[in-house]
């Protein structure tokens, strides 16, 4: 629970007011039944309004569906990867950034060092799938895949428990451990999906309602802010990353019907509805070589690294250092 004060208009400021409500004995229902259909190459995971397809080539989830409606066009995959702000790819900040090697043909900006290590293209593979856990209310399902960067010599480990139960609630219990040469940092870290079109609305408990981002944040209140996907746009001169939202509680998108998604985690989060892929935002140098995608894309990240200024970069503690992570995530379908 957060406290508003404000004194002296424009002066405000929050605090937070630890609470908790104890679960009553009625609220405990039982949870309905789940089937499981599990074939070479997929595994479907439905009940009364819901279904989730896993491909079991790429560990990726394929689909969700509730109440007959597709939900997602692409599952959640690890994201270290934005597309270069301004700042990431001026000179005047190469010293400050610390960011090194980066290899002649990269450029000599920041990002180059992300570019020599590859991040903007990890080739994703998948070493195991398991169905860990069946019960008739709930089933687990472990995913265990890596990212490989440049000459294989960079990579990332990935452990994902999917589980899902009776209600359609997914939980990602996620795990990613970097290994081997790493920049100094990163640009974020997290998961990526690529929503729907048809899920333009966007209502989140966090900071807003403009963008933010770790190393500016302080002017934003932390409320509930709704905002179309397009109203979340920037239109800067240099395509780069956009629209980052900070210490979000839970955020969803929904359809004009009021179908939608919650998604929600054991820590604060940060997150970004974009209406182009991240690799065309990261080639292009120009607003009209963005292109339109099949559906957008959504970030969900667990850190993010700030934006810094000319000259100075990014101050260290808002930094994304290569260490691991480990986040769980909770998606929940529902139609108002």
């Amino acid at each position: 629970m957060l406290l508003h004060c404000s004194f002296y208009p424009p002066y405000w400021d929050q605090m937070e007011l630890p609470w908790y409500k104890a679960l009553a004995m009625d609220e405990v229902r039982s949870v309905p039944v789940i089937q499981v259909n599990d074939s070479e190459e997929k595994l479907s995971v439905s009940g009364k309004d819901f279904e989730y397809i896993f491909s079991k080539k790429t560990g990726q989830l394929t689909s969700v569906k509730y109440k007959g409606k597709e939900l997602i066009r692409e599952g959640a995959r690890l994201s270290v990867w934005r597309a270069p702000l301004a700042n990431d790819l001026d000179n005047w900040a190469t010293w400050g950034a610390n960011l090194m090697p980066r290899k002649p043909d990269m450029g000599t900006f920041p990002a180059g060092s992300w570019y020599t290590y590859r991040l903007d293209q990890l080739n994703f593979k998948l070493d195991r799938f398991t169905v860990k856990y069946q019960d008739p209310g709930r089933v687990s399902i472990e995913i265990n895949d890596h990212a490989e960067g440049a000459d294989y010599t960079t990579a990332f480990d990935n452990h994902y428990l999917y589980s899902i139960d009776g209600t359609g609630e997914l939980t990602i219990d996620h795990t990613v451990t970097p290994q081997g040469k790493m920049p100094l940092w990163l640009p974020k870290i997290g998961l990526q999906w690529i929503m729907d079109n048809s899920l333009d609305r966007v209502t989140w408990y966090g900071r807003g309602p403009f963008e933010t981002y770790p190393d500016r944040k302080t002017g934003a209140k932390i409320d509930v802010y709704s905002k179309t996907v397009q109203e979340m746009a920037e239109s800067y001169l240099v395509p780069q990353d956009y629209g980052c939202r900070t210490d979000n509680r839970w955020v969803r998108v929904e359809t004009a019907d009021g179908t939608g998604l919650q998604f929600s985690g054991s820590n604060l989060f940060n997150f970004s509805a974009q209406l182009h892929s991240t690799d065309n935002m990261s080639r292009a140098r120009y607003p009209y070589q963005l292109q339109p995608m099949e559906g957008y894309t959504f970030n969900f990240d667990y850190a993010t690294s700030g934006v810094g200024c000319t000259a100075i970069s990014v101050l260290d503690k808002y930094r994304v250092v290569p260490q691991e992570y480990h986040y769980i995530m909770q998606v929940k379908p529902y139609r108002k």
